[in-house]
């Protein structure tokens, strides 16, 4: 009997979340992409297989649900690229599958299970498969978990499943793609607990399989002794931990005997209970269980020969790697992003590489993500650094003098900016709180006293005013200067206003509808503001000389229900003429002003918070601009960034995307135009996204501000390529930061762009 994996649905009442890139199913889709990869199989999926359906060589991938079918197939292209999926069967509500030969010709076929029925798809052999056998009434009506075996063996494969109402199930195969009628088990209280995560293991020796369920409601994990024959003995109850998940089993400490493994996703804990051999286990052995909060799958995932565990992650937004020790211990768990509502895995060597991956089903973000494999048991995923109560602005500066970038965050709640020393190799020290004015938001840097230190400046939104920070050279800061700002400050600005060659500021003043100058004295303070229309509520402003007079003009993002930005043409003395309004998308965020189609006249773009995508208006060269062209972003952007991060000379565009909780990067044409969205995961609710090289490496790295996580996302470069020269900040795919083990040395896993 040929089989892949189990798979099983943890309990309604806990999903987790995580996200990841989202491709669009009308093209290819990449999993070889910038940092870990996603692929958009919405509506679903539920359910996901890493195996080679067709023969060639490469790992396809396989899932169910999607678009109330069975099965969805992606095979691989070879290139690190998937077809778009194709469909087979219709099926309400399924909950999983497994790739398993179920008729003895040794291809494999599929199994989908729904919530009362199994549906077998025969395999051709070729990556096709034919229309699905059903076998009506298979299933109890509330099926939660399956697990796939040859129960009677007469190897053909058979199933368990569970149910909140019958218990457990088993549910004998024909060997030709159809099931017996079911026979139940009863475990718990029927009706009032909820037995899942069948698990199939020879517990006690006899070559007879043995089936285990666990039930969180009633703190036990059930054990059904098998007589061999598909029939089993009545349950065995243990009682462990308080909500145990999932159990696994494996010999952890040697004896020949199986063990009992489970994560109690109520303590964080994790639980081994040593086997007996004769199906009864000894006391818990108890240790944290780090982020995780429940076992997916075990496997040698570092191949160093000791089994580790893949779990779902702690905080609802990706899996957790347990790394094994050879003493039959388990290291805590390192979370890595994934997509939100993770159901299952599949543990393979997908991208041909000799290392193993991650793939794991999402469906509450309705994608399948890529996890890839070190080799050492770690993979690529974004860092995260705490940077005080909801960082509201990242800045990238070399506050001291090391020649490396350090970040500088505000948080706004208390009153503060964190500050981050750069080491020079990716990561960050500790923050450090800095008091800054009364509820820090938009950070800014310069050298305001003209002493070749880098100062700080930030909006306090709460007394109106702009803080001002010298710098001390060696990353501490003076006390905070305060300067009238005028109303609500709601971003801030340094150009040379007066051409004077002294930093000047300007303020976004949402409250009233309009902007402040403050012109620099060149010492570090700054005169009294001097106020000018804008459009509607100004959010944001962004500077650049569009009608070619060498005076810097001011393009002000409007926050008011009209769609629009506000372009002001600048005097030459710190002030500005009329505001000319521009359409945009809806409820415009962020602007930047760049020359997207090399012919040396400034283009803009602008982030649209609620058409979640992005505006391009290509440049006249006299402050006019073209009508807008659209491209969609993740889901509601807040932050926006440029750079070439595909390494073809070619500016990109970067969106922090606050509700999907990633990164867009959206590849430049070079004329203007930009390609379809690559999305990458990071914290909650980013904000801001930034760019610099974090690791000395020449080409740029990305942070963002996660409102909702308390933390920075750092996200390094893994390009082998140099940058393009004479691009000033350049760089190629941008891939997150890889950890060979936590507290040690970072693994990096570089590749051609």
């Amino acid at each position: 009997m040929r089989l892949a994996r189990r798979h099983d649905r943890k309990p309604p009442a806990r999903y987790l979340a995580a996200v990841l890139v989202v491709l669009a199913l009308s093209t290819e889709v990449s999993a070889d992409g910038l940092f870990i990869d996603r692929i958009d199989v919405e509506p679903g999926p539920n359910g996901v297989q890493a195996v080679d359906v067709n023969g060639d060589g490469e790992v396809d991938l396989l899932t169910a649900g999607i678009d109330g079918h069975a099965l969805a197939v992606l095979l691989a292209n070879g290139d690190g690229t998937y077809a778009p999926p194709v469909l087979y069967g219709p099926s309400t509500l399924p909950i999983g599958l497994a790739a398993v030969d179920v008729d003895g010709d040794t291809i494999l076929d599929v199994l989908s299970v729904r919530s009362n029925q199994v549906r077998a798809l025969l395999g051709n052999g070729d990556g096709t498969f034919q229309a699905s056998i059903n076998s009506p009434s298979t299933l109890a009506l509330f099926t939660s978990s399956f697990a796939v075996g040859d129960l009677d063996g007469d190897s053909v494969p058979d199933l368990v499943t569970t149910d909140q109402f019958t218990g457990v199930n088993v549910v004998l195969g024909n060997g030709d793609g159809t099931f017996q009628l079911p026979v139940a088990y009863p475990v718990g209280t029927p009706g009032s607990t909820f037995p899942f995560g069948a698990r199939i293991a020879d517990l006690n020796g006899d070559s007879a399989p043995d089936i285990v369920a666990t039930n969180s409601v009633s703190s036990n994990v059930h054990v059904l002794l098998g007589n061999g024959d598909g029939t089993f003995q009545a349950a065995n109850d243990l009682t462990i931990g308080v909500s145990p998940g999932r159990t696994a089993f494996i010999d952890v400490d040697g004896d020949t005997v199986l063990d009992l493994l489970a994560i109690d996703f109520t303590t964080s804990e994790l639980l081994i209970l040593p086997g007996n051999g004769d199906g009864t286990f000894q006391t818990p052995q108890v240790s944290s269980a780090g982020e995780a909060t429940g076992i997916l799958e075990v496997v040698d995932v570092d191949g160093d020969g000791v089994t580790d565990i893949v779990g779902f992650a702690q905080g609802g937004n990706g899996v957790s790697v347990l790394l094994g020790n050879a003493g039959g211990s388990f290291q805590p768990g390192v979370k890595y992003g994934a997509g939100r509502g993770v159901g299952a895995v599949d543990v393979a060597d997908i991208d041909g590489d000799g290392l193993l991956d991650i793939a794991t089903e999402n469906s509450q973000s309705s994608d399948l993500s890529i996890l890839k494999g070190l080799g050492d048991g770690s993979f690529l995923a974004a860092e995260t650094y705490e940077a005080g109560d909801s960082p509201g602005a990242a800045l990238p500066v070399d506050l001291n003098g090391d020649q490396v970038p350090d970040l500088v965050a505000s948080n706004g709640p208390t009153d503060t900016l964190s500050i981050l020393l750069g080491n020079g190799d990716g990561t960050f020290s500790a923050a450090i709180s800095v008091p800054a004015g009364d509820n820090p938001g938009f950070v800014q840097s310069s050298d305001f006293d003209g002493d070749g230190i880098v100062d700080l400046a930030a909006t306090s939104r709460n007394d109106n005013s702009v803080v001002v920070l010298l710098g001390n050279g060696d990353g501490t800061l003076q006390p905070a200067a305060s300067f009238p700002a005028g109303e609500l400050p709601s971003s801030l600005v340094v150009a040379d206003l007066d051409g004077d060659s002294i930093s000047d500021l300007l303020v976004a003043n949402a409250g009233l509808d309009e902007g402040r100058a403050l012109l620099g004295n060149g010492d570090g303070t700054f005169q009294a503001p001097v106020a000018f229309s804008t459009g509607e509520s100004p959010k944001s402003f962004a500077v650049a000389d569009l009608d070619a007079d060498s005076v810097p003009d001011v393009v002000a993002v409007n926050g008011s229900n009209a769609n629009e930005v506000s372009v002001l043409l600048g005097n030459g003395d710190g002030s500005f003429q009329a505001p000319d309004p521009v359409s945009v998308g809806q409820i415009p965020e962020a602007a930047l002003i760049e020359d997207l189609d090399g012919d040396l006249i400034p283009d803009l773009i602008v982030a649209n918070n609620v058409s979640d995508d992005v505006s391009v208006l290509l440049g006249i060269g006299n402050g006019t601009f073209q009508q807008d062209v659209v491209y969609p972003t993740g889901d509601t952007p807040l932050g926006l960034a440029l750079a070439d991060v595909t390494l073809d000379g070619k500016p990109d565009v970067i969106t922090a995307n606050w509700r999907s909780d990633d990164v867009s990067v959206l590849p430049g044409n070079g004329d203007g135009s930009f390609g379809p969205p690559l999305h990458f995961e990071v914290g909650d609710a980013p904000r801001t996204v930034a760019v610099a090289d974090f690791d000395g490496d020449l080409v740029p790295d990305l942070v963002t501000t996660n409102e909702a996580s308390d933390d920075l996302s750092v996200l390094l470069n893994l390009c082998d390529r140099p940058p393009v020269p004479g691009l000033g900040v350049v760089g190629g795919a941008l891939l997150s930061v890889l950890l060979a083990s936590r507290g040690a040395t970072r693994a990096r896993r570089r590749r051609v762009c």
